[in-house]
């Protein structure tokens, strides 16, 4: 774990060259309730790409790159996910098994408008 030039913590830093495509990231706003190793608690789902989601959580829980949480929603279902990266309070959580999504999530990811960010 390293911290960027931005001041998120990183799960993985790769030579940039390896870096790979950014996905495409669908903004949204959901209320949810989140797992994580301090318990249960409330965050909001703020935007969805083909591999994970954006979350703000409570600055305090101080979740970790490479952590587990799990996210549950009516609009996508209940979601394990692993940390990628914090920056307290927004983190980027991907989809477990790595990058995969269910059909809920991605019927959801496509009623949402596309936007270039």
């Amino acid at each position: 774990m390293s911290v960027d030039v931005f001041g998120a913590d990183r799960f993985q830093i790769i030579a940039s060259h390896e870096l790979r495509p950014r996905q495409q990231r669908r903004i949204c706003k959901l209320l949810a309730a989140i797992t994580t190793r301090f318990g249960d608690t409330h965050g909001h789902i703020v935007n969805v790409s083909e591999g994970g989601l954006g979350v703000l959580l409570d600055p305090l829980m101080r979740l970790r790159p490479g952590e587990p949480i799990t996210v549950r929603d009516a609009s996508i279902g209940e979601l394990t996910c692993t940390v990628r990266w914090t920056a307290h309070p927004p983190c980027g959580a991907e989809f477990e098994p790595l990058g995969k999504k269910s059909k809920t999530v991605r019927a959801f990811y496509d009623s949402l408008p596309a936007h270039n960010f």
